[in-house]
């Protein structure tokens, strides 16, 4: 019996062993290893940090916003008749008339509004809206509606589809003749400051737009920027970067890493965070396996060290991420 459990014990430490000293396979998805400072946008001279105005929320002022949206703003042209009604939660002040709704979060001011019985759900159709027509018009509607934007800096991404399957149910309740239509499209606009882009969920804007090119609501996170010259400091190379991701990588428990997004830029935080600084950052994205999401990592450009994702306040952004 003695004999026994020494040869199992000596097993299980062998085993162990064996464990730990096994290391990730890390790849790099295509073109991942070609980024260069140039292709990346990273200035040769170094790039500043960028100030932020402290943000506090006015609540006279929020109301005044809330008071001249839902009088001037086309998309809350149905609920003129009578006054929003005020809500607070804990991140944000709401106003609801009908089926228009603004939010304004406390944190940073990002607003959201629009037509509840409009988004994400399909209504009429126009011909196919082209991604051209779409971004003028959403160009026109962020120079009509929102003054503190800078056209400038607010950098075309693309247009987004939330689709909708329809399909017509038999007497059985069998379903036939099922296609996909579009139900809204999205214009998406990141913003650039010193042509370096903004990463990550802030400083962008959507416009939402029903399926006959009707605008149906916006999407805003555009900190105020603190404009004192910052000097401009040197960046960390993204090879250096990328050997560094390789190396943490390769203690990954998967036996198998891709490292598949690598883009540098500032930093912009969400709806709901603070921020007095956009700093730029190195995000990389990477997936272990064919059935996992891929995680993202947030390194510092000035020294190229990780930076740990800040705590999410308790449920923030889930009951909008369709936003």
């Amino acid at each position: 019996m003695k004999t026994m459990k020494v040869v199992t014990l000596l097993t299980a430490v062998l085993f162990v062993v064996s464990f730990s000293a096994s290391a990730a396979t890390v790849e790099f998805g295509k073109g991942i290893r070609e980024k260069t400072a140039t292709t990346l946008g990273i200035p040769s001279d170094g790039v500043p940090p960028q100030g932020v105005k402290a943000y506090a929320m006015d609540r006279a002022a929020v109301k005044t916003k809330a008071a001249n949206t839902f009088a001037n703003n086309p998309i809350a042209a149905k609920a003129r008749a009578a006054a929003p009604q005020e809500k607070e939660t804990e991140r944000a002040v709401q106003y609801r008339g009908g089926s228009i709704e603004l939010e304004v979060s406390k944190a940073a001011g990002a607003e959201i509004l629009v037509d509840l019985d409009r988004y994400a759900h399909r209504g009429p159709a126009a011909a196919a809206l082209d991604n051209t027509t779409l971004e003028r018009n959403a160009r026109a509607y962020i120079r009509a509606q929102m003054p503190d934007v800078n056209p400038a800096e607010a950098h075309f991404l693309g247009v987004k589809k939330i689709m909708d399957k329809v399909a017509q149910v038999g007497a059985n309740g069998a379903l036939s003749n099922e296609r996909t239509e579009v139900a809204n499209y999205i214009a998406v606009f990141e913003r650039k400051i010193g042509n370096v882009r903004v990463l990550g969920p802030g400083e962008k804007i959507r416009v939402y737009f029903a399926a006959n090119g009707d605008i149906v609501g916006h999407s805003k996170i555009w900190r105020e920027l603190d404009r004192t010259a910052r000097g401009a400091k040197p960046v960390v190379p993204p090879g250096r970067v990328q050997d560094t991701v390789g190396k943490a990588l390769e203690n990954h428990p998967a036996p198998r890493v891709q490292v598949d997004y690598f883009e540098f830029g500032y930093l912009g935080r969400g709806r709901y965070s603070r921020q007095d600084t956009l700093d730029p950052v190195y995000l990389v994205g990477y997936t272990a396996g064919p059935e996992t999401k891929r995680v993202i990592k947030i390194y510092d450009a000035y020294t190229g060290a990780e930076i740990p994702p800040p705590p999410d306040p308790a449920g923030a952004d889930k009951a909008r991420r369709q936003h």
